[in-house]
């Protein structure tokens, strides 16, 4: 918000700007997530870990 106030100039009006940025913000970046993780460019294995049990290290 201290940014948004000094580009403004406003306390009250940098107030008002945040309910609507923020859940952009963050939908923008979920999404972008969500496209990204889908992209296989320059994977050629995915590393998959399986833990060992107790039982099965005895």
């Amino acid at each position: 918000m201290l940014g948004r106030a000094v580009v403004t100039g406003n306390v009250d009006e940098a107030a008002n700007i945040g309910p609507a940025t923020d859940p952009t913000k963050t939908g923008t970046y979920y999404g972008y997530e969500r496209v990204w993780n889908r992209i296989t460019w320059g994977v050629s294995v995915r590393l998959r870990v399986r833990f060992r049990t107790r039982h099965e290290l005895e």
